[in-house]
């Protein structure tokens, strides 16, 4: 009999983009076989190089002979953005007196098969993400950034943000958000100048999953534990929130104190383990869902490497124009109140802000009217335009974000619009 005695070709995954493989077979002169290059659904066409959904003469290279002891040829694969395996075959032709050798195949064996798989394009989305939509203009809460790439291809691609965020422009919630820090002095792309701060990587986070393994998990009797042994830890890291179950509940919102593998000593050596940081009752089977924040647990999480470039929260000025004379009083009335928090200051020629001076009250919130009050009574002319500093109407989000490796699945990645601004109060 003659022997194949090596078939080879690359089974690395292939990213999304149209590419070549090379293919190599060796073993006996005279030895012979066939191969087939196959879909799910379709046929490659060694004529055309181009994959088809007949079966024909042209889908198998047939009766090929080893004339040398060795044959080489390329397969075409095709772009393919939604991913696809391959299942390349070679058959040894017994009845031309070939076989397979058994030190690459087992004993009898007269197929030899090659897996590829061509890995789908990935969709990394960066998301605006707050607690209470109605705080916003509608659409404005919900700001996207996307980026897409094969998680075969190590290109780095960044991410620009450029998000603007309204507040809601009624009397019930039109009292602008306050930043969650120290603002300071910056200049705008109109020349302007606004206030900012940066926005720190904590303010990002992501979701990933864990699956409770631990038969005596709720002792039979619901009493609640603080170890449960989990499916995996991989994607887990110290830190991270428990967010919610499949079944079952929460007792207020535990995190991750340890994420390791028990100990060799123990009854489930080296099994992974969640330790929390309050009892929770979890059964068996259930999973759990946890919030990662800040680029680590970010990394962990979605299993990616991304990198928050430097990117600020800036204020957009917000100027108001006194509706009516005010004489020596601390009702202050304005031209529209929308965008003003308590707490807020108000700036401009006639102001005396000698002692401390914010607003103690949004007496009347109005789009157009509305009276605001201050610590300390004022006497001000119809017409004078105010600045309002220390609250907002608008604020816009802006820099980069740097993907260094994508995750092997589509993934999103949220903005904690609450960790950076807080809804303003009428008092």
């Amino acid at each position: 009999m003659k022997l194949i005695t090596d078939f080879r070709i690359d089974q690395s995954n292939l990213s999304a983009l149209a590419q070549s493989r090379s293919f190599f077979v060796s073993g006996d002169v005279g030895a012979r076989f066939n191969l087939r290059v196959t879909t799910p659904t379709k046929f490659y066409n060694f004529v055309s190089k181009t994959f088809v959904t007949t079966e024909s003469s042209e889908t198998i290279l047939s009766n090929v002979t080893l004339d040398t002891g060795s044959f080489s040829g390329d397969i075409a694969f095709p772009a393919d953005t939604d991913g696809e395996t391959y299942t390349v075959d070679l058959f040894a032709l017994s009845h031309f007196d070939t076989k397979i050798s058994d030190t690459v195949q087992e004993k009898g064996d007269v197929v030899l098969t090659r897996t590829i798989v061509q890995v789908a394009d990935v969709v990394v989305t960066f998301q605006s993400k707050p607690a209470t939509t109605a705080n916003f203009t509608s659409g404005t809460h919900s700001q996207t950034a996307t980026a897409t790439q094969s998680p075969t291809v190590s290109t780095p691609v960044t991410v620009d943000i450029d998000w603007t965020f309204e507040n809601d422009a009624s009397d019930a919630r039109g009292f602008g958000f306050t930043p969650n820090g120290l603002l300071r002095r910056s200049k705008l792309a109109d020349g302007s100048l606004g206030s900012s701060i940066e926005v720190g990587d904590s303010a990002w986070y992501a979701f990933t999953n864990a699956t409770i393994t631990d038969t005596k998990s709720d002792d039979g009797g619901g009493s609640g534990h603080y170890n449960y042994r989990v499916d995996s830890i991989a994607d887990l890291t110290p830190g991270m929130t428990v967010t919610g179950v499949s079944s079952g509940g929460l007792d207020g919102t535990p995190t991750l104190t340890q994420v390791a593998l028990q100990k060799k000593h123990t009854a489930f050596p080296n099994a992974p383990f969640i330790k929390l940081s309050s009892a929770q009752v979890f059964a068996d089977g259930i999973t759990l869902e946890l919030k990662g924040k800040g680029v680590n647990a970010i990394n962990r999480a979605v299993d990616t490497v991304i990198t928050i470039n430097e990117t600020t929260l800036t204020q957009k000025p917000l100027t108001k124009t006194v509706r009516a004379h005010v004489d020596d009083s601390t009702n202050v009335t304005l031209n529209g109140t929308y965008g003003i928090s308590k707490g807020a200051y108000l700036e401009g020629f006639g102001m005396d802000n000698s002692v401390n001076n914010p607003i103690t009250e949004v007496a009347t919130p109005s789009s157009s009217a509305g009276t605001v009050v201050t610590t300390t009574a004022q006497n001000l002319t119809a017409g004078t335009v105010l600045n309002v500093e220390g609250s907002s109407n608008s604020y816009t989000v802006k820099g980069s974000i740097t993907i260094n490796q994508f995750p092997i699945s589509n993934t999103t990645i949220y903005l904690d619009l609450d960790s950076i601004l807080t809804l303003g109060t009428a008092s």
